[in-house]
């Protein structure tokens, strides 16, 4: 009540208010009044400090508000800049911004998170993924997800062995992102050449993300699976492939997933013998 007293004083400036204003407009969210939500939003954005931005970043990541391309330019933006260009599949431009944005705020767990996912799975760039992960692991090295990070970076330049030493730090089966843990085992195997372990890790990350209710994460495990399947020539990539697409949770699939597809489309003309499937 407070709150919404003070952002209709008219006793202090939009850009002082912006920040107070986009907070109110986050809790609107979650309480589901996406009309108030949005009334709130537009209040944070007339003068909007950089914090006001970026929570205005989340929340069109769900439809519920488009930023305007003003609202994209103001200082230190970095963090609203990285989340919008994922969200339009700009994948070297989400990553660069992160990388700004944890230079920005050293400590801020999710640049890091979010940054070498971008650079990662969105840019294919592993090299700058495992970068923007080992700056965020020395101020959180125990956090399991940017050692999963670092993992699937290191799995994809070929460096299997570093990759299993930062599985090491992971969770037990009992926690809500362990299928996420288990799809990049899946590559690690993959890359070491033993693709029956790396099947089973695929197959068991999907149905542990199903079980969760994750269904487009189960649908990202699924394409790339079904790309190592495709880079070794096997038999079964079209049925992995396939698996994923059916788990595509509407007719306008993720960024990611687009970007899967195209890259599962880029490897098709490939020319590799079959190999056996299990």
């Amino acid at each position: 009540r407070v709150a919404r007293e003070l952002l209709v004083s008219q006793q202090f400036s939009p850009h002082a208010l912006s920040e107070l204003a986009s907070e109110v407009a986050t809790g609107e969210l979650h309480r589901g009044s996406d009309r108030k939500a949005q009334k709130f939003f537009a209040q944070a954005l007339l003068e909007p400090n950089e914090n006001a931005v970026a929570q205005a970043a989340w929340a069109s990541e769900n439809k519920s508000l488009q930023l305007t391309s003003d609202a994209l330019t103001v200082d230190r933006g970095y963090e609203a800049r990285a989340i919008t260009w994922a969200q339009n599949g700009r994948w070297k431009e989400a990553a660069y911004e992160s990388q700004k944005w944890q230079l920005d705020q050293p400590f801020d767990l999710r640049a890091a998170m979010y940054g070498s996912y971008y650079a990662s799975l969105g840019a294919q760039d592993y090299e700058g993924a495992l970068s923007i992960a080992d700056l965020g692991l020395s101020t959180h090295p125990t956090d399991p997800m940017l050692h999963n990070n670092a993992a699937f970076a290191l799995a994809n330049l070929g460096r299997t062995e570093d990759a299993r030493f930062h599985l090491v730090h992971l969770p037990g089966s009992d926690d809500d992102d362990y299928p996420v843990f288990l799809a990049t085992r899946g590559l690690i195997a993959f890359r070491e050449g033993n693709e029956a372990a790396g099947r089973e890790s695929y197959r068991k990350a999907v149905e542990g993300l199903l079980k969760s209710s994750r269904r487009a994460d189960a649908a990202a495990a699924a394409l790339l699976w079904a790309l190592e399947e495709t880079r070794i020539g096997s038999v079964i990539a079209p049925e992995t492939r396939g698996l994923g697409e059916r788990l595509l949770s509407s007719s306008s699939p993720s960024p990611e997933a687009r970007e899967l597809l195209k890259r599962l489309d880029d490897a098709k003309g490939a020319k590799k013998e079959p190999v056996e499937g299990p």
